[in-house]
């Protein structure tokens, strides 16, 4: 039998997020903004931006366990819709004016089912297309008043949140291990090339530039087998070929779901490989930002405001672009031109100071890292397996499809 439907505004009420300015910029209150959506279930309250409250923000601003968020008003009309649970609320939490707020208030209606509901990509297609606005997109208070939703017994929404739930803690498991695999190596890193206390770093000998003996202060020119700027591509929604632009590093990891499909013909030398580091080299706010090719990937490679810096075979990838990664605020100073028009040039980056330790460290480090690195690919390989068979049963469950 059908579930029942019924408009969503007589579920919830909504309020949209703060209007704030450059002048309340500063410390007191968490804010959560578009770009904290991402993909995630639930905010990462620890990465939040903050404002200065005083004088527009008060209690009925503030979040509270079980809230939905929205986002509102975005200029990539994908983004419209996204949503979030507000599972634990440890301090006070704002939302900016891109985002609505939705509070479930009816007494059988669960606030996790519903966001289960409005994260199915049928749903966010639905919520992406009747948003209204040219170049912004817009969600607002009357579309999801209006919405049509389903409307099972309270039992049948627990038990559908209960087999959603299973999917969303087995990410969340990976998504940890991977954070605790990559902070292992990251503190090695640290420990061998920052803090200079390699095995056998109490017996190793000072050459140049006071670096132990056999270590070189070099350049990234001379660590690259290759350094040029992505392509100018044409597009074509039917050619199997995807080119991802600057956006995709924003997060220091690339968004295949963000690529567009290439028409043109790309020269071999600019398909990326696994181990090629990515830098942001034009415009302002990710100028620097870098971001590393973590698997073999089919077909792809980047625009003009990207750089492509590939690594010697003979450097280990993992270690070549955690050095470049914390360079990102060099790349960043080293940009040209106007404000709105920055360019990091591509004689720059390679001029850019490099430490090259002993190939014997460079081997040694490859040797145990390399394990963990296997590792968290294998972690994001099953986390792209479970979010694929997430997102294949949840609108069978939350359409009433799968019988419970």
């Amino acid at each position: 039998m059908p579930w029942p439907m019924v408009p969503f505004g007589e579920l919830a009420e909504f309020r949209n997020g703060l209007n704030y300015t450059r002048d309340n910029h500063g410390n007191g209150l968490k804010v959560i903004n578009v770009g904290d959506f991402g993909d995630r279930f639930v905010p990462d309250i620890e990465s939040l931006g903050e404002i200065n409250p005083n004088g527009i923000a008060d209690d009925a601003d503030f979040l509270q366990p079980a809230d939905m968020l929205f986002v509102r008003s975005n200029g990539n009309r994908e983004l419209i819709g996204r949503v979030m649970y507000m599972e634990n609320i440890p301090y006070p939490i704002a939302f900016s004016a891109f985002c609505i707020r939705a509070r479930i208030v009816a007494p059988n209606a669960l606030p996790k089912f519903y966001t289960y509901f409005f994260r199915s990509g049928v749903v966010r297609n639905v919520l992406s297309s009747i948003g209204g606005g040219a170049s912004i997109a817009n969600l607002n208070q009357g579309i999801l008043n209006n919405f049509a939703v389903p409307f099972p017994d309270k039992n049948t929404q627990e038990a559908v949140v209960e087999r959603l739930d299973a999917f969303e803690s087995l990410l969340a498991n990976c998504k940890r291990r991977i954070g605790m695999l990559e902070e292992a190596a990251r503190l090695i890193y640290t420990e061998w090339f920052v803090r200079l206390r390699f095995p056998g770093h109490k017996q190793a000998t000072t050459g140049t530039h006071e670096l132990p003996s056999g270590w070189q202060a070099t350049s990234i020119g001379t660590v690259t087998s290759y350094l040029n700027r992505g392509v100018a591509p044409s597009y074509d929604d039917n050619a199997p070929k995807r080119v991802i632009n600057q956006k995709c590093i924003r997060d220091r990891q690339l968004s295949m779901e963000q690529a567009r499909n290439l028409a043109n013909e790309v020269s071999s030398e600019k398909w990326l490989q696994k181990g090629d580091v990515l830098i942001n080299s034009t415009g302002t706010g990710t100028l620097g930002r870098v971001a590393q090719v973590r698997e073999e990937l089919d077909s792809v490679t980047v625009d003009t405001h990207v750089t492509i810096v590939r690594p010697r075979t003979e450097i280990p990838p993992w270690f070549f672009g955690q050095q470049l990664l914390r360079m990102e605020s060099i790349f960043e100073s080293l940009g040209e031109g106007a404000t709105n028009q920055t360019e990091l040039k591509r004689d720059r980056i390679r001029d850019t100071g490099f430490l090259l330790p002993s190939p014997q460290i460079m081997a040694a480090f490859d040797e145990k890292v390399e394990p963990m690195i296997e590792r968290i690919e294998v972690l994001r390989k099953q986390t792209a397996q479970l979010r694929q068979a997430r997102d294949l049963l949840l609108p069978r469950l939350i359409s009433g499809q799968l019988r419970l």
